[in-house]
């Protein structure tokens, strides 16, 4: 085992892993940013959707209607508002 290992290792100190943290960092974040570019672009490529559903409320747009499901009426108005502008409706709730 001797004769395999490098005599006189030298300790790992924080210096030494800073750049290792930092890249991570960088390329961690550069990944984040590329997937909410993604998905941002993919929704605005198409128009508005036909049908949205978040925790709130869910919506499906026909030719003629609009069905609305509401499965928490105590959510806050933003989730509301959120869904209709998902499927093209400027909606402000009160």
């Amino acid at each position: 085992m001797h004769a395999i290992m490098p005599q006189g290792r030298e300790p790992v100190t924080a210096a030494r892993q800073r750049p290792k943290v930092r890249r991570r960092l960088v390329v961690g974040l550069a990944s984040l940013v590329t997937a909410t570019v993604v998905a941002v672009g993919a929704g605005l490529v198409g128009g508005p959707v036909t049908s949205y559903a978040n925790a709130a409320v869910s919506i499906e747009k026909t030719d003629e209607y609009f069905s609305v499901s509401i499965t928490d009426a105590t959510a806050d108005r933003h989730r509301f508002e959120e869904a209709f502008r998902a499927v093209g409706l400027n909606v402000t709730v009160k």
